[in-house]
């Protein structure tokens, strides 16, 4: 029924939790410093954002055993004590 156009688009924050899943640190790096295209007024993703499970990019890479993601992450204020 759709077409190849009618992919749906991941957002910045999706795409957070994923590169810290895989333990993509370049990708980490890009979507911090990235704003969300489709929303002009949006803000520069939050390195503490929760997923609907209250997962955090840091929760991600720390399940993972991704180290360098997880010291990439605390370098850049990743919080450690979030409830």
């Amino acid at each position: 029924m759709g077409t190849n156009g009618d992919q749906q688009k991941i957002s910045n924050q999706d795409l957070l939790f994923e590169c810290a899943k895989r333990g993509d640190v370049a990708g980490i790096e890009n979507v911090l410093k990235t704003k969300n295209e489709d929303d002009a007024d949006s803000d520069k993703v939050d390195v503490d954002v929760k997923d609907k499970d209250g997962m955090t990019a840091l929760h991600y890479a720390a399940r993972g055993h991704h180290l360098v993601a997880v010291q990439f992450l605390l370098e850049n204020n990743a919080g450690t004590n979030l409830y």
